[in-house]
């Protein structure tokens, strides 16, 4: 009948989409470097967007329950690793960050999309914090991007906002979800959208 149809359906798409991710998940374990962090293609050195732009990734999977990352999985294995060195690379530019900056320079210090998609990413999986410089330069691009939002495009806010939100700095968080409302245009035919972003060819600026 036509319910026994739909079911053996639901079935067979459930299996080829557990097929498709352990796939993706070998393609992503065979190209993880030995530090944990991802190249763009196979040969190429480590490169902190693309291993961000993966970690964000599996982010958004997990959040969805769409993604396997118990704790003795694969996934779960690469993810610890990736990020094990987002925060030691962050730990390191932050050091030569704050040997470069001046004592009044901290103060006018804008972070940068790099910054912005380290923080986004990486709250994602807060269980996994660590102390130390990881955690000062952490809170140092919190600060500073609490102060300097107003500076990025509206990916970039909205993204802020998100972090923020999952540091616990709600309210920075709620008003720069309220700017972005009230800068919105509501339509019956389109929804809501911004009718001034343009977007580009980078990745922080996605229309």
């Amino acid at each position: 009948d036509r319910e026994r149809k739909e079911r053996i359906a639901r079935l067979f798409d459930a299996q080829r989409m557990a097929e498709e991710e352990a796939v993706a998940l070998g393609e992503l374990h065979d190209l993880q470097l030995p530090s944990g962090a991802w190249p763009w293609w196979n040969g190429m050195r480590e490169d902190r967007w693309i291993t961000q732009h993966i970690v964000a990734g599996m982010g958004h999977l997990e959040a969805l329950n769409a993604a396997d990352l118990r704790p003795d999985g694969k996934a779960q294995a690469m993810l610890e690793r990736a990020v094990q060195w987002l925060d030691e690379e962050v730990a390191r530019d932050f050091q030569r960050l704050r040997h470069d900056l001046s004592k009044e320079a901290p103060d006018r210090w804008t972070p940068g999309f790099s910054e912005i998609q380290y923080l986004y990413a990486r709250t994602f999986f807060r269980p996994a914090e660590r102390g130390g410089a990881t955690a000062v330069a952490q809170n140092f691009y919190k600060e500073r991007l609490a102060h300097t939002w107003m500076a990025f495009g509206l990916q970039q806010q909205a993204m802020i906002a998100l972090a923020l939100h999952r540091m616990d700095d709600r309210p920075t968080a709620k008003l720069i979800m309220e700017s972005l409302r009230q800068r919105a245009v509501q339509s019956e035919e389109l929804g809501m959208y911004w009718k001034d972003f343009t977007g580009g060819m980078g990745w922080n600026s996605f229309p």
